[in-house]
């Protein structure tokens, strides 16, 4: 065999171990299953997250067929209260999140900007619900972790 033959082989090799290693480490955040808080520091400051599940699945509004939309969410905060009133109130959470969701038509979701709109909208109803509710609202940020439109 040749050089080249044999240095693209380990090449090979290498790449697809690492990839393995990527995917199915416990200590890698791709790696399958969600935990329920992640703590990252940034700046001295902790920051925690917490993944609603299971993902949300509403039907499109105004479309003459089937068409929906996946997410999964995460939510931010930096004090530990507020996600535990998040899931103390989970099933209004989740109802006010559906609602929002379900409000949306696909035509006016294709842009990025409509998405980071609704992330504001989402966000905000949520710090209210959590007002009303009598609870801690300081949730600082919400991210789609997934966001699949068919």
């Amino acid at each position: 065999m040749s050089r080249i033959a044999i240095i693209i082989i380990a090449v090979l090799v290498l790449t697809n171990g690492v990839a393995a290693w990527l995917l199915f480490s416990n200590d890698n955040p791709l790696a399958g299953g969600v935990s329920d808080v992640v703590t990252t520091e940034h700046e001295d400051v902790a920051r925690l997250y917490l993944t609603l599940e299971p993902e949300f699945i509403v039907n499109f509004q105004g479309t003459r067929t089937l068409r929906y939309l996946q997410s999964t969410i995460s939510l931010m905060s930096y004090e530990q209260s507020a996600l535990d009133a998040v899931k103390r109130h989970m099933p209004a959470v989740r109802d006010r999140v559906l609602l929002t969701l379900s409000e949306q038509k696909l035509e006016t979701m294709l842009t990025r900007e409509a998405k980071l709109e609704l992330r504001q909208k989402i966000l905000a109803d949520l710090r209210d619900l959590l007002t009303e509710l009598g609870d801690d609202n300081k949730l600082e940020a919400l991210y789609f972790v997934s966001f699949v439109m068919q």
